[in-house]
């Protein structure tokens, strides 16, 4: 009994040791976008590496100008006219003290943002706009079909994993308000631009204890239009709704 002790003992020993002398490299992490909620003219303070360069992008749209004092960024006048493929841009300074720039971009959208810089990794920073860009392609097809016809087909599409043409993705912001029966409760994981549309994918969850019945809705006002399906639901069932608002 003795000696098998000692062997497991010796095993452990050389595990440790071996591991001492080899240490598992260590995985790569990768960081998310800062995204940072944004609203037409308004003002953001955020961080910006004055070591390494930052890039800057608003999903869904594009950056088309950088508006700033003269010599705030060093990477000379290509500063806010030459995006990347993201429709985003490269931001490089050595300025040590805050100061203000103005972000503009295809859709519309205009934000000052009071950049703090600081000696650290560069950053990538994610403005997203509580409004939709409009997407010239998604809105000729909007007003090529009579409304109703137009919420169909393009339902029809994204249950099969299409998208009409000039729908892009665009990070998830806040779903507008609608009321769902008590016991359920509802979260949004993908969102889509169109022209005039904007459409959300949601997961609805049943929150009771018992099955509950989900009847079949279809609401339609200025705001948004809500489409489900006739279903039981289960205790703990999730499901799926697009919203198109």
């Amino acid at each position: 009994m003795k000696t098998n002790h000692n062997k497991v003992i010796g095993t452990l020993l050389a595990l440790f040791i071996s591991n001492v002398l080899h240490p598992a490299s260590a995985e790569p992490v990768a960081q998310l976008p800062t995204k940072i909620p944004v609203s037409p003219d308004a003002q953001v303070k955020v961080e910006f590496s004055n070591s390494e360069p930052n890039l800057l992008v608003v999903p869904g749209d594009r950056v088309v100008g950088i508006d700033s004092a003269q010599g705030m960024f060093i990477n000379g006048n290509n500063k806010g006219t030459a995006g990347t493929a993201n429709g985003g841009v490269v931001l490089m300074t050595a300025q040590t003290t805050p100061f203000t720039f103005y972000v503009r971009t295809a859709g519309g959208l205009t934000v000052s943002v009071v950049a703090v810089p600081k000696k650290r990794d560069g950053r990538v920073l994610q403005l997203i706009s509580n409004k939709p860009a409009p997407q010239v392609a998604a809105k000729r097809w909007e007003r090529s079909l009579p409304y109703p016809q137009m919420l169909i087909d393009l339902h029809k599409a994204l249950l099969n994993g299409e998208l009409p043409n000039g729908f892009v993705e665009a990070p998830v912001i806040a779903v507008p308000n609608f009321q769902l029966p008590s016991g359920y409760a509802v979260s949004a994981d993908t969102m889509w631009n169109g022209g005039g549309l904007r459409v959300y994918q949601l997961h609805v969850r049943n929150t009771s204890s018992v099955a509950k019945p989900c009847q079949s809705v279809c609401s339609i006002n200025p705001v948004f239009v809500l489409w489900s399906f006739i279903l039981t639901v289960k205790p703990s069932w999730r499901g799926r709704r697009r919203q198109y608002g």
